[in-house]
């Protein structure tokens, strides 16, 4: 169910309340020498939200504030056994509540500028035992789950031969664990807590198209998962510092 009230032009409020729930998952047995159970059943959310957008400025400035809070029931894991095989199972009851403000500015006809910044609160609200593990305790932060999120853009488009159009962005993640399991040992693995700044300069040459990069300009070692393995700690990181070119061809 979803309202809105357009207060004027320039600006509208709105609120949100929706439910949603997913299939449970089937685990396959005899891959672990640990019990599992037969697999995950359905979990069960309500997600409410309250926002205001505005345009400012002879809508040269666009503005966006959100507020949400999600009640979350029988939440759907991926745990691990201790001889790391994954297998689905249902935790308890957690919650994520948090707001996400996002701000565009049409500077000028050539230059616009916009970033976004996001806090989530996500957590157990109640104590969950894990098999061979543990408790993880209520008030443990959700895997995958950061505090802090940012983006933001600059895009600037010259006047010259093939249209240039030069962008330069940013982004940083917050700290945040990647599994329950670890969580319950007292020993959390983590992931996050990383920028990553890429620029763009991209040409238009008719049906070609000319796309000059360079990623993760300040070669950041982003973890973007931690997980026990049989001979320690897995990890997923971000790619190193990468330049390129790209061309596309349409007809």
């Amino acid at each position: 169910m979803a309202l809105t009230y357009k207060a004027s032009p320039d600006l509208m409020v709105y609120g949100l309340v929706s439910k949603g729930f997913r299939f449970g998952t089937p685990n396959v047995p005899g891959l672990s020498t640990y019990d599992i159970p037969s697999g995950s059943t359905s979990d069960e959310l309500i997600n409410y939200e309250a926002g205001v957008r505005s345009n400012l400025f002879g809508n040269s400035v666009l503005l966006d504030a959100t507020l949400f809070y999600v009640d979350w029931s029988d939440i759907q894991l991926r745990l691990q056994t201790p001889d790391f095989f994954n297998y689905a199972a249902n935790g308890g009851k957690a919650k994520s509540q948090g707001v996400e403000v996002a701000a565009t500015w049409h500077a000028t006809d050539k230059l616009d500028l916009s970033t976004s910044i996001t806090y989530t609160d996500a957590q157990l609200t109640e104590d969950m035992f894990i098999l061979y593990y543990g408790t993880a305790k209520s008030g443990t932060q959700l895997p995958g789950s950061s505090k802090w999120s940012a983006s933001s853009s600059l895009t600037y488009r010259f006047s010259a031969p093939y249209s240039p159009v030069f962008s330069l962005t940013h982004s940083y993640l917050s700290r945040g664990i990647s599994d329950l399991s670890s969580a319950a040992l007292g020993a959390p693995n983590y992931q996050g807590d990383y920028n990553l700044i890429n620029a763009r300069l991209k040409l238009d040459m008719g049906e070609t198209t000319v796309s000059v990069y360079a990623d993760n300009i300040a070669d950041e070692r982003g973890v973007t998962r931690q997980v026990g393995e049989v001979n320690g700690t897995g990890q997923g990181i971000i790619r190193p510092r990468t330049y390129g070119v790209r061309l596309s061809w349409g007809m």
